[in-house]
Protein backbone atom coordinates (compact mmCIF):
# COMPACT_ATOMS: atom_id res chain seq x y z
CA UNK A 1 0.00 0.00 0.00
CA UNK A 2 3.09 2.43 0.28
CA UNK A 3 3.00 3.52 -3.52
CA UNK A 4 -0.59 4.88 -2.60
CA UNK A 5 0.19 7.02 0.73
CA UNK A 6 0.07 11.43 0.71
CA UNK A 7 2.09 13.29 2.57
CA UNK A 8 -1.39 14.74 3.84
CA UNK A 9 -4.79 13.75 2.71
CA UNK A 10 -7.44 15.06 2.93
CA UNK A 11 -10.50 12.58 2.86
CA UNK A 12 -13.89 14.81 3.12
CA UNK A 13 -15.04 17.96 4.75
CA UNK A 14 -18.16 17.99 6.57
CA UNK A 15 -20.73 21.20 6.97
CA UNK A 16 -21.64 22.58 10.49
CA UNK A 17 -25.22 23.16 10.86
CA UNK A 18 -24.33 26.83 10.38
CA UNK A 19 -22.73 26.38 6.91
CA UNK A 20 -19.38 27.87 7.69
CA UNK A 21 -17.01 25.43 9.36
CA UNK A 22 -15.53 22.78 8.10
CA UNK A 23 -13.01 19.93 9.48
CA UNK A 24 -9.98 18.55 8.14
CA UNK A 25 -7.71 15.63 8.53
CA UNK A 26 -3.86 15.18 8.27
CA UNK A 27 -0.42 12.52 9.06
CA UNK A 28 0.24 15.71 11.39
CA UNK A 29 -2.26 13.14 13.48
CA UNK A 30 -4.98 15.62 13.94
CA UNK A 31 -8.55 17.04 12.87
CA UNK A 32 -9.34 20.28 12.86
CA UNK A 33 -12.34 22.27 12.87
CA UNK A 34 -12.64 25.39 10.85
CA UNK A 35 -14.72 28.18 11.26
CA UNK A 36 -15.16 31.26 8.31
CA UNK A 37 -13.29 34.42 9.96
CA UNK A 38 -14.32 36.32 6.88
CA UNK A 39 -14.72 36.05 2.99
CA UNK A 40 -11.04 34.50 2.67
CA UNK A 41 -9.86 33.02 5.71
CA UNK A 42 -11.26 30.34 8.63
CA UNK A 43 -9.55 29.98 11.89
CA UNK A 44 -9.43 27.11 13.89
CA UNK A 45 -12.41 26.15 16.06
CA UNK A 46 -11.04 22.77 17.53
CA UNK A 47 -8.20 20.42 17.13
CA UNK A 48 -9.31 16.27 17.50
CA UNK A 49 -6.18 14.27 18.22
CA UNK A 50 -4.81 10.76 17.53
CA UNK A 51 -1.83 8.74 17.87
CA UNK A 52 -1.01 8.09 14.25
CA UNK A 53 -2.19 9.87 10.83
CA UNK A 54 -5.93 11.12 10.34
CA UNK A 55 -7.33 9.75 7.66
CA UNK A 56 -11.58 10.20 7.56
CA UNK A 57 -14.26 12.14 9.13
CA UNK A 58 -17.48 12.60 8.13
CA UNK A 59 -20.46 14.65 10.51
CA UNK A 60 -23.06 13.91 12.43
CA UNK A 61 -26.14 15.56 12.69
CA UNK A 62 -26.98 18.32 15.25
CA UNK A 63 -29.11 17.03 18.23
CA UNK A 64 -31.16 18.15 21.43
CA UNK A 65 -27.94 16.72 22.98
CA UNK A 66 -25.41 17.68 20.62
CA UNK A 67 -26.75 21.11 19.15
CA UNK A 68 -23.50 21.32 17.26
CA UNK A 69 -23.21 17.89 15.53
CA UNK A 70 -20.67 15.38 16.58
CA UNK A 71 -17.51 15.05 14.48
CA UNK A 72 -16.37 11.33 13.31
CA UNK A 73 -12.33 10.59 13.31
CA UNK A 74 -10.73 7.68 11.59
CA UNK A 75 -6.88 6.58 11.77
CA UNK A 76 -3.93 4.87 11.22
CA UNK A 77 -4.02 4.08 14.94
CA UNK A 78 -7.13 1.40 13.97
CA UNK A 79 -9.57 3.60 16.12
CA UNK A 80 -12.47 5.82 15.31
CA UNK A 81 -13.14 8.82 18.08
CA UNK A 82 -16.44 10.48 17.90
CA UNK A 83 -15.80 13.99 19.46
CA UNK A 84 -17.72 16.84 20.56
CA UNK A 85 -17.09 20.01 18.66
CA UNK A 86 -18.03 21.99 22.41
CA UNK A 87 -15.65 19.52 24.40
CA UNK A 88 -12.90 18.30 21.87
CA UNK A 89 -10.25 17.73 24.33
CA UNK A 90 -11.56 13.81 25.13
CA UNK A 91 -13.29 12.09 22.71
CA UNK A 92 -16.90 10.75 23.87
CA UNK A 93 -16.20 7.73 23.26
CA UNK A 94 -13.79 5.17 20.61
CA UNK A 95 -15.05 2.72 18.33
CA UNK A 96 -12.24 -0.85 18.08
CA UNK A 97 -12.13 -3.14 15.90
CA UNK A 98 -10.22 -2.76 12.76
CA UNK A 99 -7.31 -4.17 12.72
CA UNK A 100 -5.28 -1.37 10.24
CA UNK A 101 -5.76 1.92 9.10
CA UNK A 102 -9.35 3.45 9.17
CA UNK A 103 -9.30 4.87 5.36
CA UNK A 104 -12.81 6.02 5.28
CA UNK A 105 -16.24 6.99 7.19
CA UNK A 106 -19.84 7.60 6.19
CA UNK A 107 -22.64 8.25 7.96
CA UNK A 108 -25.73 6.53 7.02
CA UNK A 109 -29.21 6.61 7.66
CA UNK A 110 -29.29 4.97 11.67
CA UNK A 111 -25.02 3.85 11.59
CA UNK A 112 -21.44 4.77 11.29
CA UNK A 113 -19.95 2.83 8.30
CA UNK A 114 -16.20 2.62 7.97
CA UNK A 115 -13.48 1.24 5.80
CA UNK A 116 -9.94 -0.28 6.52
CA UNK A 117 -7.00 -1.18 5.22
CA UNK A 118 -7.52 -4.45 7.16
CA UNK A 119 -10.04 -5.40 3.76
CA UNK A 120 -13.24 -5.13 5.80
CA UNK A 121 -15.80 -2.55 6.30
CA UNK A 122 -17.97 -1.97 9.75
CA UNK A 123 -21.05 -1.08 10.51
CA UNK A 124 -21.47 0.62 14.21
CA UNK A 125 -24.76 1.63 15.90
CA UNK A 126 -24.54 3.11 19.58
CA UNK A 127 -21.31 2.39 19.91
CA UNK A 128 -20.60 -1.15 19.18
CA UNK A 129 -20.33 -2.98 15.83
CA UNK A 130 -23.03 -4.94 14.52
CA UNK A 131 -21.34 -6.08 10.87
CA UNK A 132 -18.34 -7.06 9.23
CA UNK A 133 -18.32 -6.93 6.13
CA UNK A 134 -15.75 -9.67 4.76
CA UNK A 135 -14.94 -9.97 1.13
CA UNK A 136 -12.72 -7.89 -0.80
CA UNK A 137 -9.12 -8.90 -1.05
CA UNK A 138 -7.51 -5.74 -0.44
CA UNK A 139 -8.22 -2.27 1.70
CA UNK A 140 -11.77 -1.27 1.74
CA UNK A 141 -10.87 2.64 0.49
CA UNK A 142 -14.49 3.90 -0.15
CA UNK A 143 -18.06 3.01 1.52
CA UNK A 144 -21.50 4.12 1.22
CA UNK A 145 -25.29 3.16 2.26
CA UNK A 146 -28.24 3.50 -0.24
CA UNK A 147 -31.07 4.63 1.52
CA UNK A 148 -33.58 3.04 -0.63
CA UNK A 149 -33.20 -0.46 1.14
CA UNK A 150 -29.96 0.32 3.62
CA UNK A 151 -27.48 -1.78 1.67
CA UNK A 152 -23.71 -0.77 1.59
CA UNK A 153 -21.72 -0.34 -1.24
CA UNK A 154 -17.68 -0.94 -0.88
CA UNK A 155 -14.47 -0.15 -3.50
CA UNK A 156 -11.70 -1.50 -2.76
CA UNK A 157 -8.02 -1.66 -3.94
CA UNK A 158 -9.03 -5.04 -5.45
CA UNK A 159 -10.38 -3.09 -8.11
CA UNK A 160 -13.94 -4.46 -7.10
CA UNK A 161 -17.25 -3.00 -6.06
CA UNK A 162 -19.76 -5.14 -4.23
CA UNK A 163 -22.93 -4.58 -2.29
CA UNK A 164 -24.05 -5.67 0.61
CA UNK A 165 -26.95 -6.58 2.18
CA UNK A 166 -27.45 -7.95 5.74
CA UNK A 167 -24.22 -8.94 5.70
CA UNK A 168 -23.71 -10.59 2.36
CA UNK A 169 -22.36 -10.00 -1.05
CA UNK A 170 -25.69 -9.42 -3.16
CA UNK A 171 -24.02 -7.82 -6.29
CA UNK A 172 -20.41 -7.49 -7.88
CA UNK A 173 -19.28 -4.34 -9.95
CA UNK A 174 -15.98 -5.27 -12.04
CA UNK A 175 -14.68 -2.26 -14.64
CA UNK A 176 -12.37 -0.82 -12.89
CA UNK A 177 -8.54 -1.58 -13.40
CA UNK A 178 -6.99 -0.27 -10.35
CA UNK A 179 -7.76 0.64 -6.88
CA UNK A 180 -11.38 1.76 -6.25
CA UNK A 181 -11.05 5.44 -3.99
CA UNK A 182 -14.49 7.12 -3.87
CA UNK A 183 -18.14 6.51 -4.18
CA UNK A 184 -21.17 8.50 -4.92
CA UNK A 185 -25.14 8.05 -5.10
CA UNK A 186 -26.30 9.66 -8.26
CA UNK A 187 -30.11 8.23 -8.18
CA UNK A 188 -32.25 5.71 -6.63
CA UNK A 189 -30.45 3.23 -9.54
CA UNK A 190 -26.82 5.03 -9.83
CA UNK A 191 -23.90 5.87 -8.57
CA UNK A 192 -20.62 6.87 -9.18
CA UNK A 193 -17.54 5.62 -8.54
CA UNK A 194 -13.68 7.02 -8.80
CA UNK A 195 -10.09 5.31 -8.80
CA UNK A 196 -6.26 5.18 -9.15
CA UNK A 197 -7.00 4.31 -12.77
CA UNK A 198 -7.75 7.86 -13.48
CA UNK A 199 -11.22 6.62 -14.50
CA UNK A 200 -14.93 8.04 -12.92
CA UNK A 201 -17.35 5.03 -14.14
CA UNK A 202 -21.35 5.57 -13.45
CA UNK A 203 -23.32 2.21 -12.59
CA UNK A 204 -26.72 0.83 -12.71
CA UNK A 205 -27.93 -0.64 -9.91
CA UNK A 206 -30.87 -2.54 -11.41
CA UNK A 207 -28.30 -3.99 -14.25
CA UNK A 208 -25.26 -4.17 -12.57
CA UNK A 209 -23.58 -2.37 -15.14
CA UNK A 210 -21.12 0.16 -16.11
CA UNK A 211 -23.47 2.96 -18.08
CA UNK A 212 -20.94 5.78 -18.87
CA UNK A 213 -17.52 6.66 -18.36
CA UNK A 214 -15.18 9.53 -17.82
CA UNK A 215 -12.20 10.07 -18.60
CA UNK A 216 -9.87 13.31 -18.46
CA UNK A 217 -8.05 12.91 -15.19
CA UNK A 218 -4.04 12.41 -15.63
CA UNK A 219 -3.17 10.57 -12.29
CA UNK A 220 -5.09 9.01 -9.76
CA UNK A 221 -8.85 10.07 -8.80
CA UNK A 222 -9.01 10.19 -5.12
CA UNK A 223 -13.04 11.64 -4.58
CA UNK A 224 -16.15 12.04 -6.51
CA UNK A 225 -19.35 13.88 -5.29
CA UNK A 226 -22.90 14.27 -7.11
CA UNK A 227 -23.91 17.45 -7.47
CA UNK A 228 -28.17 17.57 -6.63
CA UNK A 229 -28.72 20.46 -7.74
CA UNK A 230 -28.25 19.93 -11.43
CA UNK A 231 -27.05 16.13 -11.32
CA UNK A 232 -23.55 16.90 -12.55
CA UNK A 233 -20.70 14.95 -10.76
CA UNK A 234 -17.59 16.72 -9.11
CA UNK A 235 -14.34 14.71 -8.97
CA UNK A 236 -10.90 15.60 -7.71
CA UNK A 237 -7.26 13.45 -8.12
CA UNK A 238 -3.67 13.34 -7.68
CA UNK A 239 -3.29 15.88 -10.92
CA UNK A 240 -4.27 18.99 -8.66
CA UNK A 241 -7.36 19.39 -10.59
CA UNK A 242 -11.31 19.60 -9.42
CA UNK A 243 -13.35 18.36 -12.77
CA UNK A 244 -16.94 18.66 -13.10
CA UNK A 245 -18.64 16.38 -15.62
CA UNK A 246 -22.27 16.26 -16.69
CA UNK A 247 -23.90 13.25 -18.35
CA UNK A 248 -22.76 9.64 -18.29
CA UNK A 249 -20.59 8.89 -20.98
CA UNK A 250 -18.91 12.62 -22.16
CA UNK A 251 -15.38 12.61 -22.10
CA UNK A 252 -14.68 16.27 -21.95
CA UNK A 253 -15.41 17.87 -18.28
CA UNK A 254 -17.31 21.29 -17.68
Amino acid sequence: MSAFKLSAILQGHEKDANDHTLCSVSRDKTAKLWKRADKSSFEIEATFPHKDSVSSVTYLNPTDVTPKGLIVTGSGDKVIRIWDPEAPFQPISELRGHEDNVCTLYKGSSAIISGSWDKTARVWENNECIQVLKGHTQAVWAVMELSSDGSIITGSADKMIYRWKNGKIVQKFAGHTDCVRGLSLISSDQFASCGNDGAVMIWSLSSGQCVGVHHGHTSFVYSVSSIESNGEIASSGEDRAVRIWKGNGINDPF
